[in-house]
């Protein structure tokens, strides 16, 4: 199984961190990543797998 991928854009650390590729903030560029769910997390990304409509990354599953 490949590894989780959660992002967050680089900055001062007061980036949320997103794990769903179709949020509209999710970071393409310029971002840091974790194999591990870390906090804070993106609201919009949090609303998203509420509602089931949360896309992963096609190479990692949660």
């Amino acid at each position: 199984m490949a590894k989780a991928d959660f992002r967050r854009h680089k900055g001062d650390g007061t980036y949320p961190w997103h794990f769903c590729s179709n949020c509209t903030y999710w970071p393409t560029e310029h971002f840091e990543s974790s194999e591990k769910r870390q906090a804070p997390a993106c609201r919009e990304c949090a609303d998203l797998e509420r509602r089931q409509m949360c896309t992963k990354d096609n190479s990692y599953y949660l």
